[in-house]
């Protein structure tokens, strides 16, 4: 359960080993079209205490530039479904910190873990998330289910899990502000089934886009969101096309054009 950020020069990629981990990991590398396993260097970047497990994460750089914390230089989101023995809505979201200029080291979690979750009631689904900062703000994208996401599936009865982005100034839980209207920005839709020209989709594949699958529900999920700045604009990754079950995923990119992902996230607000 991989992300990565560029900074300074390298790529540096986070993932967790497996489910139920407390150990995240990091890869860094100058150099990461080497192909060569010695262009990259391996460390445990944090070790959670007990009670703690992590699945995905997402860090983002800071740079000293949150004037609250001006010693921040690199901020980490981290999902769990299991905070200190009490399972999660779902999932949720909770961060660590490190004044380090290299972000492989130095990590520490914001105290106390409970006060700073994207939601401190533990009621709303923060899955998959992935974290920014700019001009002072923490914006957090992340998958949920519940009254933002639409009815979705065959029967148009289900509730599709959709892709909210939400910010802060403290991460502090209760101070995290709700975007778009409270409007999902990713949600399933007749999109999720447009095939890139490039890709000559096998027959089979064909079939599982516009046919067979999801065999169970329908296209409920769009989730895992994450993205980037490119010379066209924002471009964003996610999976879709699934039920969160027994269906397969496919992956879904979007573009918001002739902006960056700084602009484009303070649209919402």
């Amino acid at each position: 359960m991989a992300s990565a950020t560029a900074h300074a020069g390298t790529l540096w990629v986070f993932g967790t080993n497996g489910v139920n981990t407390s150990r995240i990991s990091c890869f860094s590398s100058g150099d990461p079209l080497n192909g060569s396993r010695a262009a990259w260097n391996a460390v445990e970047a944090l070790h959670l205490p007990p009670g703690l497990v992590a699945f995905n994460t997402d860090v983002h750089h800071v740079s000293g530039s949150d004037p609250r914390h001006p010693a921040r230089q690199h901020i980490m989101v981290i999902e769990t479904n299991s905070i200190f023995g009490t399972p999660a809505a779902g999932w949720a979201a909770f961060f660590a910190e490190t004044n380090a200029s290299a972000p492989d080291r130095g990590w520490q979690l914001l105290d106390p873990p409970l006060g700073h979750l994207v939601d401190g009631s533990r009621t709303m689904m923060t899955a998959c998330p992935s974290v920014r900062f700019f001009g002072g703000w923490y914006y957090v994208a992340t998958t949920t289910q519940g009254p933002a996401c639409p009815a979705a599936g065959w029967d148009g009865a289900r509730t599709a899990f959709c892709v909210v982005v939400l910010r802060s100034r403290t991460l502090r839980s209760g101070d995290w502000d709700l975007g778009n209207g409270g409007h999902p920005i990713v949600f399933p839709g007749p999109d999720d089934r447009r095939v890139a020209p490039q890709w000559a989709a096998t027959g089979a594949e064909r079939a599982a886009i516009f046919g067979h699958a999801p065999q169970d529900d329908g296209d409920i999920n769009n989730s895992d969101f994450d993205f980037c700045d490119t010379p066209g604009g924002v471009l964003g990754i996610f999976a879709g096309i699934a039920n969160q079950q027994s269906n397969p995923y496919f992956n879904i990119a979007a573009l918001a054009p002739n902006t960056s992902s700084a602009a484009w996230l303070a649209s919402y607000f």
